[in-house]
């Protein structure tokens, strides 16, 4: 929850503002994301932004329509926010994509990163053939460095 949480703070705000914008989280019904994904894509709708969960930026979205991409909240599978980024690289896109990377310092996001870092090592290394690589899952390690109770 603490994610719609997060995309609900900022929806008051951009409200707040009158900046059009539309919502997609896991709350929202299959049948009634592609309006959503079809008024961010529209050159014509006012709609400006996405609020987009990770979890609900599934496989098959095309948000060639966004230029902007604001990680909001770490996710300690790396590949999640890459799946994000690669939503609004699509063919259709015609402008520069930026992303956007916001942490708190001194917070678990912290060790989180560090977390993501070390799978992304070992995704690398699961490509280039390197041999002694654990599971995709949180091990005990994993989970004592997001808790500070691990090599830092």
């Amino acid at each position: 929850m603490f994610i719609r949480s997060v995309l609900s703070l900022v929806e008051t705000e951009l409200k707040q503002e009158r900046v059009k914008s539309v919502t997609l989280s896991g709350s929202v019904s299959v049948p009634a994301r592609a309006a959503l994904i079809n008024a961010l894509n529209d050159p014509k709708s006012d709609v400006r932004i996405m609020l987009l969960s990770l979890c609900a930026g599934g496989v098959g979205l095309n948000l060639c329509g966004a230029s902007h991409l604001l990680l909001l909240h770490p996710h300690w599978n790396p590949q999640l926010e890459e799946q994000a980024q690669d939503r609004i690289y699509r063919v259709g896109q015609t402008r520069p994509v930026h992303v956007y990377r916001f942490m708190c310092l001194d917070t678990v996001e912290q060790s989180i990163r560090k977390l993501q870092d070390g799978k992304l090592q070992k995704a690398a290394a699961v490509l280039s053939g390197a041999r002694h690589t654990s599971a995709s899952k949180l091990s005990i390690e994993d989970l004592k460095i997001l808790f500070n109770m691990g090599p830092q």
